[in-house]
C-alpha cells in the first residue's frame, strides 16, 4: 500500500523534523480517541476494595472502579510486604484472562521485587467477556464515532488515577506500564498520551501494520486501526516512534508465530534511529527471549532491571528468583465481579439512540467525506466486453469496467436482441454475486424479458455487478484465517477504515462507475436508469443513488430488496449478522438509511422486506416509523412480509410503473 511508505519517519534527518512528525501523530491520536478526562479533573473513580488476600510474597487487594459512564475496571493490584509507599506499574491484560500464567508472570515478579502492580482484564475475557468481542462488538462502534482502543486505553490512564489516590503508591517519579500482546499494545498508547507514565516495557506485539496486516492479511482487532490514520500516512511504527524518547524496553519471542522476530526487530530498528536521532539512544533497548507469544519469566527479570534504571531510584539490581517459585492464583483469587452491564455493545447502542434524536437532513458532502469519496467526479470508466454469448433472444454480455486504475469491476449485461431505440436500464448490486439473481429464471433474467420473444412492460437492459467485496471480488482467506478470530473480511474493513475509505465508499465507488458506463451506451436510455440490489448490495445501491445526485447524475428509480432497515441495527442487537463491510465511521452521528431514502425524493424508491440486524423481517409498523411514512413520503414505496415470490412479482410490477412513467 503506497500510501504507507515511510515518507516523513524515514526523510527525517534532524530531531526538530521527527519532533513536528511526532506531534502530527499524538494529534492524530488525540482526535481518533476523543476527550480523555483524566487525573484531578476527572469525574470520581468511586473505588471500591471488594477482597484481599495475604501470600508470603506479595498481597493481593482486588479493587473496582469506574472508568467512565458506568463502566468498571475489574483490577487486582499485587503489592510488596511492608507498608510503602512503593514505585508502581499498570499492567493491562492481552487477549485472556488476567488468572493466566501470562500476566501472573510480571506481577509477582514485580511485586516481590519491591513494585506494586495493578493487573486488570481487557474487554472480551476474564470478567469482561460479555458484550466486549473486539471484532462483532468493536467493529460497530465506529458507526457511532468511538474508536474502540478508548476502552482499552481508558482502563488504563484511569488505573493510573487510581494508584494516585493511594497513600502507599509512591507517584513521585510517575508509574512504570507493561504488558504482552494486546496489552503491549494497551501499553504503548497509554504512553504516548499520558506524561505520568515515565517508562513503557511492551512485550509480543509489535510489527509494522504494512508487514502485519498488508503483507500477512492478519485480521486487526478494532481497537488496532484508528479511523483514517493510513490515509494519513501513519504505520504502527509512526506510533511507536513517537514515544521517543520516553525510555522504552521492546521485548519480543523469536518463537513467536505472529509477531515474529523479523517484525519485532525491524520496529526496534527504527525505534533505535529515532531515540538517536533525538540524543536519547539509551532509553531504548530490545530484549528477545527464546520463546513464543507470552510474558515470560525472563522477560519479567528483564522488566524490573529496567524498572529500576528508570524507576526506582537509577540502579538495577540483582536478581536471584527463579520461575519454579512462581505459581499463578487461582481465578477465584483475583475476581472482582464488575458490573458487566456497561460494554461496547450497550454503550454503542445507547450513543445511537442518542444521536437519531439529533440528526437533520442527509447532507452529499458529508456522506461522501465518510466514505471517501470527497473530490472525486463520475468520469467515464475504462471498459471492456470480454465476451458475447447469444441464448432465445438475448445476449449475455461478460464485461469489466475499471473504477479506477487496476480495479477492475465484472459485470454480466443481459440484453435484447432484437434492434430497437435506446431501452431502460437497471444496476443490480447482490451481496451474494452477480449470477445470483439470473440463474434458473431469477428475478434479474425476468426484469430483461428473458425468454419473452418480444417485449414486456417495464423490460430493461440489466447489468448485474461484483462490486468489491462481492462475487468474483469477495477476499480470499489467508493461513491466518485458520485462527477462531480472524476473518478476511475485518482485514478489508479494518484496512477501510484506516484508509479513510470504508469498504462501502470503495463499493460505492465501484457501482457509480457502472452507472457511468451505462450511460455512456448507445443502447441505453440514459434518462432512465434504475439502481437496484439486494442485502448489503441494497445499502450500495442507495448510496450510489444519493451521491450521483449530488455529482449531478438523476437516477429513474432505486429497488432496496432485503436490506437491514438502518444502520443502527448493527448496534441495536447482538449478534448482528450483516458483517463488517457496512461500517461507516461516524455515520450515525450524520444520517441513517432512511434520512438517505427521504432526501431522494421525488426519485421512486421501493424499500421491500427490510430486515433487522439478525436478518429476521422487520413489522410494516416498524419500518413506517423509520422511514417517516406516517408523515407522507409518496415517492417511497415499503413493502414488508412477502414471501420471496411475491416479492418478486411486486418488485417487477414496480419496475414496470417506473420505467411506464419515465
Amino acid at each position: 500500500m503506497a500510501v504507507l511508505a515511510e515518507g516523513e519517519r524515514a526523510r527525517a534527518a534532524g530531531a526538530a523534523e521527527w519532533l513536528k512528525r511526532r506531534q502530527a501523530v499524538l494529534a492524530a491520536l488525540q482526535e481518533a480517541l476523543g476527550p480523555l478526562e483524566l487525573g484531578l479533573g476527572a469525574r470520581a473513580l468511586s473505588a471500591e476494595v471488594v477482597s484481599r488476600h495475604e501470600r508470603e510474597h506479595y498481597r493481593i487487594e482486588n479493587v473496582l472502579f469506574e472508568a467512565g459512564e458506568g463502566w468498571q475496571v475489574n483490577a487486582s493490584l499485587f503489592l510488596p510486604k511492608g507498608d510503602g509507599p512503593f514505585p508502581a506499574v499498570v499492567q493491562p491484560c492481552g487477549h485472556s484472562a488476567k488468572w493466566s500464567r501470562h500476566y501472573q508472570v510480571p506481577a509477582q515478579v514485580l511485586a516481590r521485587c519491591g513494585y506494586a502492580c495493578i493487573l486488570f482484564d481487557a474487554p472480551w475475557f476474564g470478567e469482561k467477556a460479555a458484550l466486549n468481542d473486539h471484532y462483532r462488538n468493536g467493529y460497530p462502534c465506529y458507526l457511532v464515532g468511538i474508536w474502540p482502543e478508548r476502552f482499552f486505553v481508558l482502563d488504563a490512564l484511569r488505573a493510573v488515577d487510581y494508584l494516585a489516590t493511594r497513600a502507599d503508591i509512591d507517584m513521585s517519579r510517575g508509574v512504570g506500564m507493561t504488558g504482552v500482546s494486546g496489552g503491549g499494545f494497551t501499553t504503548m498508547i497509554a504512553g504516548l498520551l499520558d506524561e505520568r507514565i515515565a517508562c513503557v516495557a511492551p512485550a509480543c506485539f509489535s510489527a509494522s501494520l504494512k508487514g502485519l496486516t498488508i503483507a500477512d492479511f492478519y485480521s486487526p482487532d478494532a481497537e488496532t486501526v484508528a479511523p483514517g490514520h493510513i490515509g494519513l500516512g501513519f504505520d504502527y511504527i509512526d506510533w511507536w516512534a513517537a514515544m521517543a524518547p520516553k525510555p522504552c524496553l521492546l521485548m519480543g519471542g523469536s518463537l513467536d508465530e505472529v509477531f515474529t522476530e523479523e517484525r519485532v526487530r525491524e520496529v526496534a530498528a527504527e525505534m533505535a534511529r529515532i531515540y538517536t536521532l533525538l540524543g536519547f539512544p539509551e532509553r531504548f533497548r530490545l530484549f528477545m527471549d527464546r520463546s513464543g507469544h507470552t510474558y515470560t519469566f525472563n522477560m519479567a527479570l528483564e522488566c524490573v532491571r529496567f524498572l529500576d534504571c528508570w524507576l526506582g531510584g537509577g540502579q538495577a539490581r540483582e536478581l536471584r528468583l527463579r520461575p519454579e517459585e512462581i505459581e499463578p492464583e487461582p481465578p477465584e483469587a483475583l475476581r472482582c465481579y464488575p458490573d458487566v452491564r456497561a460494554n461496547m455493545f450497550s454503550l454503542a447502542r445507547s450513543r445511537a439512540q442518542k444521536l437519531a434524536r439529533s440528526r437533520g437532513r442527509a447532507a452529499a458532502d458529508v456522506v461522501a467525506k465518510l466514505l471517501g469519496l470527497s473530490g472525486r467526479t463520475l468520469a467515464a470508466p475504462q471498459a471492456r466486453v470480454l465476451e458475447i454469448s447469444q441464448r432465445w433472444q438475448h445476449a449475455l454480455e461478460k464485461l469489466v469496467v475499471e473504477s479506477e486504475p487496476g480495479i477492475p469491476v465484472p459485470g454480466l449485461l443481459l440484453r435484447r436482441l432484437l434492434p430497437g431505440s435506446p431501452a431502460p436500464a437497471l444496476l443490480y448490486l447482490d451481496e451474494a454475486g452477480k449470477w445470483h439473481a439470473l440463474r434458473r429464471g431469477g428475478f434479474l433474467a425476468r426484469a430483461a424479458g428473458f425468454l419473452e420473444e418480444s417485449r414486456i412492460p417495464g423490460e430493461a437492459i440489466v447489468l448485474s455487478a461484483d462490486v468489491r467485496g462481492f462475487g468474483e471480488l469477495l477476499p480470499q482467506p489467508s493461513e491466518y484465517d485458520l485462527a477462531p478470530w480472524c476473518d478476511v473480511q475485518c482485514t478489508v474493513a479494518g484496512l477501510g477504515i484506516g484508509l479513510g475509505e470504508p469498504l462501502l465508499g470503495m463499493q460505492v465507488r465501484d457501482a457509480l462507475a457502472c452507472l457511468q458506463y451505462l450511460r455512456s451506451r448507445e443502447n441505453v436510455r440514459g434518462d432512465c436508469i434504475l439502481v437496484g440490489g439486494r442485502g448489503s448490495g441494497a445499502v450500495v445501491a442507495l448510496h450510489a443513488a444519493f451521491l450521483a445526485r449530488w455529482q449531478g447524475v438523476e437516477v429513474a428509480g432505486v429497488l432496496c430488496r432485503g436490506m437491514p432497515v438502518c444502520l443502527a441495527e448493527l448496534v441495536r442487537e447482538f449478534p448482528q449478522e450483516w458483517g463488517y463491510g457496512l461500517v461507516i465511521p461516524s455515520a450515525l452521528a450524520h444520517y441513517d438509511l432512511p434520512e438517505l431514502a427521504q432526501a431522494l425524493a421525488p426519485i421512486p424508491i421501493a424499500v421491500v422486506n427490510p430486515l433487522d440486524a439478525r436478518r429476521r423481517p422487520v413489522a410494516a409498523e416498524v419500518a413506517a416509523a423509520l422511514y417517516g411514512l406516517r408523515g407522507g413520503q409518496p415517492h417511497l414505496a415499503l413493502v414488508c412480509g412477502l414471501e420471496e415470490r411475491e416479492e418478486e412479482e411486486w418488485a417487477l410490477r414496480w419496475l414496470a410503473g417506473v420505467v411506464g412513467q419515465a
